[in-house]
């Protein structure tokens, strides 16, 4: 008898034990191409939540936070784990460069992994998806010839969002994740990103000797030559601009950015941001 009891209470030690620790298991998540335009609007679940922590990047001597930040994820207790290559799946991300929610429901996040072995650390939402979660890759194949030159990672346009690597904007409110219409199909853009339209929807890149214009919720582009008078550094060409040109409603309502020689109308410089 007391055998079975001692063999008992091993068993059910036993079964706490795998309960404890299976609550903090990672979960490997791994990802998936995001192929189109997506809205991530999944609501909070009382089962699962996804988490963002900022860790202290501390120098223990100083007691001072020091170096670059380090974010982590969870979903509820459970830490979160990016597989980035399904040929290496011993290679698991932990650690992310940056981190942030997306949409007001705190379901989706834009990171960054801690990754040095490319161009630029690559990009991913991870996203609630009912009770687990997944996570989309923003990568675009490229084959530019200055992809090193505008392969920047993240550029914060104001309040809208996230610039990626001129090829995704991310909106940082209501989760949405657009593809920016390329110049070249097989290049992510190849030019600097200059200005925004005051509603910060159409995003002007400097190419050569024009201006590229996208705008992202449509996908729709129009291209502006630059004269051979105007200004080569960008640093004098913004107040070439706001000299000569000016921000045109189409009659959809989109603003593109366009010469105007034969207009005479009074400049508002607020139109113009950077």
């Amino acid at each position: 008898m007391l055998f079975l009891r001692s063999r008992y209470i091993l068993v059910s030690f036993g079964l706490l034990l795998f309960s404890c620790k299976s609550s903090v298991d990672t979960v490997v998540l791994q990802s998936q191409v995001l192929e189109t335009d997506t809205v991530f609007k999944a609501q909070k679940n009382e089962k699962s939540e996804l988490r963002v922590f900022n860790i202290p990047n501390a120098d223990a001597s100083a007691g001072e936070n020091t170096g670059p930040q380090v974010f982590k994820l969870n979903l509820g207790d459970q830490p979160l784990a990016i597989q980035p290559d399904a040929k290496n799946p011993e290679k698991l991300i932990t650690e992310f460069a940056f981190a942030s929610f997306i949409n007001s429901q705190h379901t989706a996040a834009l990171v960054q992994l801690q990754d040095n072995s490319g161009l630029v650390a690559p990009f991913y939402i991870i996203s609630l998806d009912g009770e687990k979660a997944k996570a989309y890759s923003l990568y675009r194949g490229s084959e530019g010839p200055q992809d090193s030159r505008f392969t920047k990672g993240q550029s914060e346009i104001g309040r809208s969002g996230y610039l990626i690597n001129n090829d995704f904007f991310v909106t940082r409110v209501d989760g949405r994740v657009y593809k920016l219409a390329r110049q070249e199909p097989g290049q992510r853009i190849q030019g600097l990103h200059f200005m925004n339209s005051a509603d910060r929807q159409t995003l002007v890149f400097l190419v050569n000797s024009a201006l590229y214009q996208v705008h992202y919720p449509s996908g729709k582009t129009y291209t502006q030559p630059l004269p051979a008078s105007a200004p080569k550094k960008p640093s004098g060409l913004f107040a070439w601009i706001q000299q000569n040109m000016v921000w045109e409603r189409d009659k959809d309502q989109i603003l593109w950015l366009k010469s105007s020689a034969a207009d005479n109308r009074v400049r508002n410089l607020n139109e113009f941001k950077k």
